[in-house]
């Protein structure tokens, strides 16, 4: 995020580490990643 572009991240939750925590189902998603800065924020 240093270059502060939005961009879609593909997080894979299926390697046994992640099956070993009883908080993550876990299965492949894509997640949309975009930079937010208070100053632009609504009034």
């Amino acid at each position: 995020m240093q270059d502060g572009l939005p961009r879609t991240v593909t997080v894979d939750l299926t390697e046994p580490l992640a099956m070993e925590s009883t908080g993550v189902c876990g299965g492949i998603m894509d997640v949309f990643i975009e930079q937010w800065l208070p100053e632009q924020a609504l009034p």
